[in-house]
């Protein structure tokens, strides 16, 4: 059995803007916001981004699945070629 978890991501180097995106896909994913929803995804920066995702897999978890909370279709580019670059395998 695998520990896995799941959070939400926002890329934007606008730090507020990604956590205005993230808090309104929260709200309209379950109808209400759920805790401090910054400190459990994935939002901000690429480089950010990729710290966050280190930071969960350093804490024992094997698998992270990450919902976007972005509809742009460029988070997926910006996901690809700016943040995982930056994971360590």
């Amino acid at each position: 059995m695998e520990k896995a978890g799941l959070t939400f991501m926002a890329i934007n180097d606008n730090q507020a803007k990604a956590l205005e995106t993230l808090n309104v896909y929260v709200m309209s994913y379950y109808g209400r916001q759920r805790g401090d929803v910054a400190a459990t995804s994935l939002v901000g920066s690429p480089t950010a981004v990729a710290e966050r995702i280190e930071a969960f897999l350093s804490r024992g978890l094997d698998t992270l699945i990450i919902g976007l909370a972005d509809p742009d279709p460029r988070q997926l580019d910006l996901f690809g070629e700016k943040v995982l670059p930056k994971i360590r395998p």
